[in-house]
């Protein structure tokens, strides 16, 4: 059984957007995923249809830190994000909470 609530993944890395895809759609949720903050974005699901979002914090082209704070002037609520990341540092965790 799909749940009704959509899951955004936005990573670059192909092999970290289909395991988490994979992962998160076993436990029965909707997972759509984006190579990019920009294409996401450009999604009709970026406003009105991610109940979370879940992003990595270095990402060609618009960090995840830079979608977070797009969101928040663009949706009305802003969906919670998870930031994720193979490269923070003590800086990065500080601005991101």
């Amino acid at each position: 059984m799909t749940l009704p609530w959509r899951i955004a993944i936005i990573d670059d890395e192909r092999s970290v957007r289909s395991g988490l895809s994979n992962l998160l759609e076993s436990e029965g949720y909707a997972a759509d995923t984006f190579d990019s903050a920009e294409v996401f974005l450009s999604h009709p699901l970026a406003l009105s249809g991610a109940a979370l979002v879940i992003a990595d914090i270095k990402l060609r082209g618009m960090s995840g830190l830079e979608l977070f704070e797009r969101l928040r002037l663009l949706a009305v609520p802003p969906p919670p994000v998870i930031f994720i990341s193979g490269h923070a540092d003590e800086n990065m965790q500080r601005y991101a909470l």
